[in-house]
């Protein structure tokens, strides 16, 4: 059913680009938290630097400095082969909107790896929703926590808007 919301909606953003709430119902169908997730998952899996830059919102891209590099680091962390990973909505979320602008809407997301060696929590931010900059989409923020001792790891941040409104 949803490939066919979406196929609908897509036909009718050929027709009508500039409509948000046809932007906004496309983002919430093919963007969803959950598939960042998996996404973020398979990164990690795979230590794949790229596919995880990818995923990050324009804003982590210009203002984060050697962005791979930073990556690196977030891979380098989770030490041992990666034996489970699962993850759930953790509760925080914004939505906001201004009617010259348009409406942003995000998710916080728990991540959960257990590897060969240790358990580590990973939470993001993820922007499921940009009307009017669709490149801030992504993943605003994601940091690595020592379940045992809550210490943070590793941490990768937009510079503005990660729970809340930004420009």
């Amino acid at each position: 059913m949803s490939k066919i919301i979406v196929s609908i909606v897509a036909i009718l953003l050929t027709l009508f680009p500039n409509n948000k709430s046809l932007i906004s119902l496309n983002q919430q169908y093919t963007y969803h938290s959950h598939i960042g997730a998996e996404r973020i998952i398979e990164a990690f899996k795979n230590e794949d630097v790229a596919a995880l830059e990818e995923l990050m919102c324009k804003n982590i891209k210009e203002n984060i400095e050697n962005l791979p590099n930073k990556i690196q680091d977030l891979f380098d962390v989770v030490d041992g082969e990666i034996i489970e990973a699962t993850y759930e909505s953790r509760g925080g979320s914004y939505s906001g909107s201004n009617p010259e602008k348009g409406s942003i809407t995000q998710s916080g997301v728990s991540i959960y790896i257990t590897t060969s060696t240790g358990r580590y929590d990973i939470g993001f931010w993820w922007e499921t929703v940009n009307t009017y900059q669709p490149e801030e989409t992504g993943i605003r923020s994601i940091a690595i926590i020592d379940p045992s001792t809550l210490e943070l790891l590793e941490k990768i941040s937009a510079t503005e808007g990660v729970g809340n409104w930004h420009d």
